[in-house]
């Protein structure tokens, strides 16, 4: 076991849940023949577009809870 390993294992996780998340995101979008999720009646309490924004969040700083590299 090497504990560098743990982080290979965790960014690609944070990028499987990215990946899972966009794909129900757009699924949903396309069921409800929309292009965006900006007019639609549940924009502010879906669940899924919530799920969407944390699993960007956490693939955008790689899960290291906040810290950003652009």
């Amino acid at each position: 076991f090497k504990w560098e390993n743990i982080s290979v294992f965790s960014n690609e996780f944070v990028t499987l849940q990215f990946d899972i998340a966009i794909a129900k995101l757009r699924q949903c979008q396309a069921s409800n023949n929309r292009t965006s999720c900006m007019d639609c009646g549940d924009f502010f309490e879906c669940k899924i577009r919530s799920n969407y924004v944390d699993a960007t969040y956490e693939k955008m700083n790689e899960g290291r809870g906040g810290q950003f590299d652009f």
